[in-house]
């Protein structure tokens, strides 16, 4: 690639800078991924040394830029994500970049950081191995791809698994992985692959197991009828808590098939869906997963949900990081026998409240 980025250079040369928001030329915001937010303390030195790096990348990829077509929203080779605002819709040039990152957290990294409990993340892993449905949910940076990463390598060797993305997020380390992802439509309005479609190469390729990095809409429904003849799949979801995931995924389904009864996509969920996580970037600025939960069937017409864990804060150290943990509710899951069978060996005692 021979884009010049201009002052961005050294950003987009550092793989811990996940995002760069260009709010105007002055005006510059990182995502590190282990500082978070960071405002750049220096912007480009005028809207022209802006527009270079507009115009740079405009070159090297055949955008076209215009006033009938202000706004671009593309991706480079490697990945990259480049959304571009121009005038007269904006009243200055506005540019994000978002950048894939190559994942090096695993479960222990995780534990030692204290973003999830010892025994959260062995039921969480074993879940992973034994075939049991697993849903992520939480919002924006909370951590829901990495979480998907950690538990998609926690996968056995000799699975067959196939990796559904809409960018490349999901670094699968295992020997049999197919990996598909989605393609918008060309300037013309031709040429795109949805997510749904993705699934049902997958489903006819027989998949052991099926990760995706975020579900869109158009997935959900024919999802959950997979998942209930069987199939295995780890999915994450943007959801602010498991009533709200839950609601998503009945809005999506019954959007997609307006004649279904949402009964019967309750029933569907009730009987597909089982161990679902929550992730919060809390206001500390640090990502934890803050709930496990079980799927146990319907409550009279009602998805039912037990707690397995739920995050407590205890109060605060010296650099405001909050001390606390997951902290277990009493309930052993009904999915420990299932996975205790399956050759895990996760004892009791994981869930009794000290």
């Amino acid at each position: 690639m021979s884009i010049n980025f201009g002052i961005l250079e050294p950003y987009m040369n550092d793989p811990d800078v996940t995002e760069i928001l260009v709010k105007n030329y002055s005006m510059i915001s990182l995502w590190h991924i282990w500082k978070g937010h960071v405002e750049v303390e220096e912007g480009f030195a005028s809207e022209a040394d802006l527009m270079q790096v507009i115009e740079s990348i405009s070159q090297e990829t055949g955008w076209q830029l215009n006033d009938l077509q202000p706004i671009v929203d593309r991706r480079l080779s490697d990945g990259t994500r480049v959304h571009i605002i121009m005038p007269p819709v904006a009243h200055q040039a506005v540019m994000k970049i978002t950048r894939p990152h190559q994942e090096t957290m695993t479960m222990e990294n995780m534990i030692a950081g204290k973003n999830i409990s010892a025994a959260a993340a062995r039921l969480l892993s074993e879940c992973a191995r034994a075939y049991i449905n697993v849903m992520v949910f939480g919002g924006h940076r909370s951590g829901k791809t990495t979480l998907i990463n950690v538990l998609a390598n926690a996968i056995p060797p000799q699975a067959h698994i196939i990796a559904i993305q809409n960018a490349p997020d999901l670094h699968i380390k295992k020997p049999k992985v197919i990996t598909l992802e989605t393609r918008p439509a060309n300037p013309e309005g031709k040429g795109a692959v949805s997510m749904g479609q993705l699934l049902n190469s997958a489903l006819i390729l027989d998949a052991d197991r099926i990760v995706f990095n975020e579900i869109e809409p158009d997935v959900v429904l024919p999802l959950l009828d997979a998942l209930q003849i069987g199939r295995f799949a780890l999915f994450s979801m943007h959801a602010e808590s498991p009533h709200d995931a839950l609601t998503r995924l009945e809005i999506a389904a019954t959007t997609s098939n307006p004649s279904m009864p949402l009964l019967a996509v309750r029933q569907k969920m009730a009987k597909g869906l089982k161990i679902i996580a929550s992730l919060d970037l809390m206001n500390d600025g640090f990502q934890r997963v803050t709930g496990v939960y079980e799927v146990t069937g319907l409550r009279g017409d009602e998805v039912a949900l037990e707690a397995i864990f739920e995050y407590e804060i205890e109060g605060e150290d010296e650099n405001g990081k909050y001390i606390g943990g997951l902290k277990p509710t009493g309930y052993i899951p009904q999915s420990v026998a299932i996975i205790n069978q399956r050759g895990g060996n996760i004892p009791d005692s994981d869930f009794h409240v000290e």
